[in-house]
Parts: C-alpha cells; structure tokens; sequence
C-alpha cells in the first residue's frame, strides 16, 4: 500500500468576466430563433460548446488544468513543483481537477445576448470574413458560435495528494492568476480577442493527513470525517490578498481612443425586424445594452491594412490573387516552429492556422460615463436605369453618432519573436498605427456609405522593463532610450520608430523576399 502524507480538497467558484467558448468539435441549431435561418428557412450549423450529461455548458477538468499548467511552468520558482503538481506525459500530476458543472446565473438584470438558450445555457455570436478585393463579406464566410455569456458561475473542485506547502501554494497562486489584470490565465477560444477572462472565488482549502484519518478510523463515525479536515482558506485569502499582480512580461501595450467623426456600426442581425417599427441595421451591443466594437472586427481591418503596407512595400508580385485569402499560399496548420519563417510576415504578426496571433486586443467600448447617442439614418436604393427610388428597398440603420471607443493593444514580444517576424514585424505595426492615427482606416459597417471613418488617439505606450524585452527588439536601441520613448515625447510621436530605430529596412526587405517567395 502506497505510503499517504496528506489528502487536499479546493473548492471555489470561477465566472464568466467575458464570452467564453469551449468547443466540443460538433455543430448546433438554434431552430426557434427566426434570425439563424437560411435562405430557404432551415437552421443554420452554429459551433457548439461542451455540454454535460443534463445538456448544459460545463468547463472540463482538462480545459482547467492544462490552462492553469500553463500559466504555472512561466510563474514556479521551481520547475519541479507545477511538474509534480500537474505531471509530464510519463508521469501523472499529484492535482485532480474534476469538470466544474453549471452553479447559477448572475442576480438582477441579466442580458445574456442574441438567441439566448436557458437549457444550454449560451448565447450565439456571428462573425464574417471580409473579401480582401471587394472589400465587403466574403460569399459563404458567414460564421457563427455559441458562448457562455458574462456572469455565469460554475462550481469548481481540485483534489491533491501528498502536496508540499510549496506545491499547495503553488496550486492556489495558479487559480488566483484567473483575477490577474496582466497575463491572466484564461479558458476556451478567442482569447486573443478578449474572450475567455474569468474571476476565481477560493470557498474552502481543506486537507487531512495520516493522523487525522487514523484517528477518524478510530473514532468509528462516518460524521467525524467532517471534523478531521483543517481549513486553510481564510488563510489563504488573507495572504493572497497581498499578491502583487505578476510582471507583465515581454508585453508591449498600448491604451487607444477611437473618435469617430460620423456614424459608427457594426451592424447586429439578429435585430432585424419589419414589423412593427422596421429596423434594417442595429448595433451589436453587450450584455448591458451597450454598443462597442468587438475586438475580432479591429483585428481584421488591422491585418488588411497590413497586408495593403506589405503589398505596397513589395511591389506587384505581392498582389493580392483571387482565390488567396491573403499574402501566404499555405492552407494546413503550422505544426513545427520551422515552418513559421514560411509564412508571410502578416501571417507572422496577426496569426494564421496553427499559430496565435502575438497582438492581443480587447473590445471597444463607449468611453466611462458617457452614454451613446443614436440617430436612425434612412437609405434608399436608386434604379440604374431610370434614376429614381426603387420600389420596396427603402431601408434604414440605427447607427451610433459620433462615439468615443476606447480598448487596448498588446503585443506580446516573445511570441513575436518566436514568429520570425523580426523589427519588421513590429515596424509593420508602427505602419498600421500611423494610418490609424491619420485616420486612413474606416471601422464597422458601411465604409462606403461614409461610415466607420476616425482617428485613433494613444492614450498612452507601456513598454515592458529592459531585462523582459527580447535581444532582437533591442537593435539600434538602449536601456536609457526607454523612457524617452515612454515619456519625453507625445505618445503620437511614441509610435513613429523609423525617426528613433532603424528597423524599416528589416520590415522592407522581409516583403521583397516574402514577394519573391510566392511570385
């Protein structure tokens, strides 16, 4: 018989801060929601969450562990704690995360989003690919995905044995990063745009060793096993209160506001409706009823702004061809780090199948204390032929007028680095701010309509501490160059790098070889 030195029980509570998805590989129809049907009136394929037994979303004890063992290999003072804690292929973890089941809604107004499912507890989010040529949704890219909306709680329970004080605290700190502001742990897809953040709530650490349960055997009473456990969690919580938020690491962020000079939309089609007021466009909104703009819609008008730079600085041979989504041929999955240097370099920076995107961003939302202002902006469609209305496309949108949008940017430097961009890839960012802060790039519904068009303010630049930045960003740069680039000039200027470090010939030469490599 196995020797037994202790035995721990944690158990909390984990809610939803923003969607999240945890996929289960299989498909879903929403056939009572009028919104989700196709052109000939059946239920389109929506990508599912996990469900438990009873059909309600759940979190798998794996989705649990393999997160919070990756957040603790980068945090442990040793490496042999998380390996003991949460094991290696060849040997098994002392920790057992058990799946965390359904707990409760969250109490009073409660908006949990389009197409809401109480049985299975998820809303329905779309999103659509953007034809790079013509610049509007690409034919069939319409996409849609359930998710578990904000303030949805589930019960969580993690069982150890034989743990050292050190491994104990090293488990608790893990499940304590979910409350972290910088490099949370976080669960599902999409957390580059923001998904997936949750908030831990420790209820009870308990644990029993060999005496207490020898003397529980002794004492021949199926009650006294309750008062054989010692608490640890008031403890706990009063220590863990006195965490200082990690090291943001290799991250670069940038805080921006986006001032929009006209109407602003991303239009929500689940709000449709003909009678008995018509709406033909509506903005997408969040679980209070407020407007914003999701950060996946940033991150494309970003990336086709980047792939227009790189097709510029190339030369003709990088065009854009039909049939190409965009500047790299490639269709499979990056499975080894080699392949990354084949991709093209915005691929490399804004991701591509089988590598995450390094650049995280969050969603824009109305500015604090502000409230949005709405104007309903009537359109009608004109006959070709004989230059008047045409009969029946009369339509409308309910657009935001002139908002205020603010969100963050972060770039993660290792993971840049990793991706074989190089100071091109970050000089290639440096492009896509100025345009953004010339105003060159619109966002939203309708650009052609004179929608979406704004300036974007940085509010401010945090560069991460000298020893955290890796040796490739540090070309034609010092340690004492940092605050000058934080603090000694306006932020606009912050972002201009060709004036401090020469870094545009990299970015230059890497689209001539990428545009050579595919012509």
């Amino acid at each position: 018989m196995a020797s037994f030195s202790n035995r721990h029980k944690i158990e909390g509570v984990l809610t939803t801060r923003a969607p999240l998805h945890i996929g289960n590989g299989d498909t879903t129809e929403r056939p009572d929601c009028g919104y989700l049907l196709d052109d000939d009136k059946e239920p389109v394929d929506i990508s599912a969450v996990a469900t438990d037994d009873a059909g309600r979303a759940y979190i798998p004890g794996t989705a649990i562990k393999g997160n919070l063992r990756a957040w603790a290999s980068g945090h442990a003072d040793d490496q042999k704690d998380w390996e003991e804690v949460f094991g290696l292929q060849e040997l098994g973890g002392k920790a057992e995360f058990w799946d965390a089941p359904f707990l409760a809604l969250p109490d009073g107004s409660f908006s949990p989003g389009r197409c809401w499912c109480a049985q299975r507890l998820t809303s329905v989010a779309a999103s659509v690919a953007i034809d790079r040529r013509t610049r509007t949704a690409g034919d069939r890219r319409l996409f849609h995905k359930e998710f578990v909306p904000k303030g949805v709680s589930f019960q969580v329970t993690i069982t150890a044995q034989d743990l050292t004080p050190a491994e104990l605290e090293l488990l608790l700190r893990a499940l304590e990063g979910f409350n972290q502001t910088a490099s949370p742990v976080t669960l599902g897809a999409k957390t580059s745009d923001d998904w997936g953040r949750m908030a831990w709530e420790l209820e009870s650490v308990r644990t029993i060793d060999a005496v207490k349960v020898t003397e529980w055997l002794d004492s021949k009473s199926a009650a006294a096993i309750n008062c054989s456990f010692d608490d640890f969690s008031n403890e706990h919580q009063r220590q863990s209160s006195g965490i200082p938020q990690p090291d943001p690491g290799a991250n670069l962020s940038i805080d921006l506001a986006l001032d929009f000079s006209g109407l602003f939309l991303v239009n929500d089609p689940s709000q449709v409706r003909k009678k008995p007021d018509p709406l033909g466009h509506a903005p997408t909104s969040d679980e209070a009823g407020r407007p914003y703009l999701p950060a996946s819609s940033f991150r494309g008008a970003l990336r086709s702004q980047a792939e227009m730079i790189l097709r510029t600085i190339g030369g003709p041979s990088a065009a854009w061809r039909p049939g190409e989504r965009g500047l790299t041929p490639r269709r499979e999955a990056i499975e080894q780090k080699s392949q990354l240097a084949d991709l093209c370099l915005a691929s490399q920076v804004f991701g591509a199948p089988g590598w995450r995107t390094p650049i995280g961003l969050t969603d824009f939302t109305l500015s604090a204390g502000t409230e949005p202002h709405y104007i309903m902006h009537e359109m009608l469609a004109i006959d070709r032929f004989t230059g008047g209305s045409t009969e029946g496309l009369k339509f409308n949108a309910k657009a935001l007028c002139r908002p205020r949008l603010e969100g963050t940017v972060t770039a993660n430097l290792e993971a840049l680095e990793r991706s074989c961009a190089g100071t091109g890839g970050l000089m290639l960012l440096a492009f896509v701010f100025r345009d953004l802060i010339e105003g060159d790039i619109a966002l939203g519904f309708g650009a052609g309509k004179g929608y979406g068009a704004c300036r974007v303010v940085v509010r401010a630049v945090h560069w991460p501490r000298w020893e955290n930045i890796p040796q490739v960003f540090r070309k034609d740069l010092t340690e004492e160059d940092l605050p000058d680039l934080m603090t000694a000039k306006p932020v606009s200027e912050q972002l201009k790098l060709e004036s401090q470090i020469y870094w545009f010939e990299d970015l230059k030469k890497t689209a001539e070889r990428r545009s050579h490599a595919i012509s």
